[in-house]
């Protein structure tokens, strides 16, 4: 009975640990409302749970204006911006569909799409 009751328990320690992830092209997020970041060596650690490298904001030639590069230092006068997700001030609300190179952020109504890196990049 002790032997049971054991691994009842251990089942059950196992079963409510967080799973982190890795955002990459298989992975599905319905939605998560992000309210924590922390970056170690350019990888990304949204929520304590999910883990994301290299991303670029994809956009053309406009960004909503509320993105700010967070990470100014002295920059040349001919240095483009380019947002990365660092640059979005929390919370912000995050979702990925399954088998898709992108996954999305919304904030202020806007939704913003941001490329997953991958071996291929």
């Amino acid at each position: 009975m002790r032997k049971f009751i054991t691994c009842c328990l251990l089942l059950l320690i196992s079963c409510n640990q967080k799973k982190d992830k890795t955002i990459n092209f298989n992975t599905e997020i319905k939605t998560d409302t992000i309210r924590s970041y922390s970056i170690n060596r350019g990888i990304v650690l949204l929520n304590n749970r999910y883990y994301i490298g290299y991303n670029s904001l994809n956009f053309d030639k406009e960004f909503p204006s509320w993105i700010k590069d967070r990470n100014c230092v002295s920059r040349p006068d001919n240095f483009v911006f380019s947002p990365n997700l660092s640059d979005i001030k929390l919370p912000y609300v995050l979702f990925k569909r399954k088998d898709e190179a992108y996954f999305n952020v919304i904030k202020y109504n806007d939704t913003l799409q941001f490329k997953i890196s991958t071996n291929s990049d």
